[in-house]
């Protein structure tokens, strides 16, 4: 069995999604000590085999200089990485790229083992557009790992959501998809692309009934996914209850069939 968690950790702003917290503005240039040993802690416990990350700092002055993608690898005692800013270099998100603190606003997927292989997508639309694909051996058999975030714009994330979808479909590998989608009208944003790529609700294989991520102090959003394609049996599914972020984890326990 493998055991995943998907886990939008705001940066470590360390604010459970009330209104007045984010206009605590010192906490974006000085985030709140101890919160990423409490977030680490709280994953240890949890003994997950592959963990992804979403706002994670890779290394601004706002960590002073910490990768933080590495701090948890090193925390979890993982042995793979695999990790990048989510602003490209060109067209008008170079901007985001070059500025300081926001060029090191990242993604992450973290392995107990070692990766096969790993490619980083870039989405034609939006300012984040970082598509992590991460490959990992599971008794014997490839798993493609997907990790997204997508854009807050309807129109910018449908666009997304349809060249993910191109991405993906089309192959018989065993695949999982995670991520903060920003599903802000909701789950049936995602039916077409379900559609397309057969790719299945992990939450509606485990019949688990609570799934809303956002805001974390009282979630009333779902956010946060895990697909799964054909080949993935799902052992279990969860929404952890943990208020280090605006948002919740989920975690997933899975085998290949």
């Amino acid at each position: 069995m493998v055991r995943l968690i998907s886990y939008n950790i705001e940066y470590e702003l360390g604010m459970t999604g009330h209104v007045y917290e984010y206009l605590k503005l010192w906490r974006y240039f000085l985030p709140p000590h101890f919160t990423d040993s409490r977030i680490a802690d709280f994953l240890k416990v949890e003994q997950p085999d592959i963990v992804a990350l979403m706002e994670v700092d890779l290394g601004s002055i706002r960590t002073r200089y910490t990768d933080k993608a590495e701090y948890y690898k090193s925390y979890l005692n993982f042995t793979d990485c695999a990790s990048a800013t989510k602003y490209p270099t060109w067209s008008w998100a170079k901007i985001l790229s070059r500025t300081p603190i926001f060029r090191k606003q990242g993604n992450a997927i973290l392995y107990k083992k070692r990766f096969q292989d790993v490619k980083y997508h870039w989405l034609h639309e939006g300012a984040k557009r970082l598509l992590i694909e991460s490959d990992i051996k599971v008794n014997g058999n490839i798993v493609r790992l997907f990790l997204a975030h997508l854009a807050l714009g309807k129109k910018t994330r449908k666009k997304q959501i349809d060249e993910i979808a191109r991405i993906i479909k089309g192959e018989d590998t065993p695949t999982i998809l995670m991520g903060d989608f920003n599903t802000v009208k909701g789950e049936k944003e995602l039916t077409d692309f379900l559609r397309k790529t057969k790719l299945h609700k992990t939450y509606m294989i485990h019949k688990h009934s609570n799934c809303n991520t956002y805001p974390s102090f009282c979630p009333r959003k779902h956010f946060d996914y895990i697909f799964v394609s054909k080949q993935i049996k799902v052992k279990d599914f969860k929404t952890l209850e943990c208020r280090f972020s605006d948002h919740l984890p989920i975690m997933m326990d899975f085998s290949v069939k």
